[in-house]
């Protein structure tokens, strides 16, 4: 039994995508781990920098708040850096409107494997590749590796009911 279906993907779509992609490969729990361990190691270090500090002057320890201001402009500078890199790799990072990523493609499900066919290019996949079916805000994710998958929004289908078939075939294959 063969299902076709067709579709677009638009930015909005792909956007999506690519946070549930990164997010599927960045387990959150080890990075609030690591930045909690970061934390208290630093707050530790600086706490042994500064009595050592004060054991070899001798003198009581006190703040210079003008100091501390301008000792925190330089990290300042590299967090905002850090940010506005950031955004401007996101941005470079979107695919364009006229190219394979976005645009109409239809999408044949059959024994074989699944037939991706668009303007520029047209696409097979054997079964053996599809690694997940995942699902998210009404879109299907067809992983083919840990970040590569098919995108099937949800406005691909006319119903909960179509959506649902069309998982199941999949499901007979995967």
């Amino acid at each position: 039994m063969n299902s076709i279906v067709s579709f677009k993907i638009d930015l909005d779509c792909f956007k999506e995508y690519s946070k549930y992609a990164f997010k599927r490969v960045s387990d959150k729990k080890s990075q609030k781990g690591a930045f909690l361990i970061n934390f208290v190691i630093w707050f530790f270090a600086v706490i042994f920098f500064m009595l050592t500090i004060q054991s070899f002057t001798n003198e009581k320890f006190s703040i210079d708040w003008s100091s501390a201001a301008f000792g925190a402009i330089l990290p300042l500078i590299f967090v905002v850096n850090f940010v506005f890199n950031m955004i401007k790799l996101q941005r470079q990072m979107q695919p364009k409107e006229d190219g394979i990523m976005l645009g109409e493609k239809t999408v044949e499900i059959s024994e074989e494997g699944i037939r991706e066919t668009q303007t520029l290019t047209q696409s097979f996949y054997s079964w053996a590749c599809v690694e997940s079916v995942e699902e998210n805000k009404g879109d299907l994710y067809l992983f083919l590796d840990n970040t590569l998958a098919l995108i099937i929004p949800k406005t691909a289908f006319s119903s909960v009911k179509e959506k649902e078939e069309f998982r199941e075939l999949i499901g007979k294959y995967t």
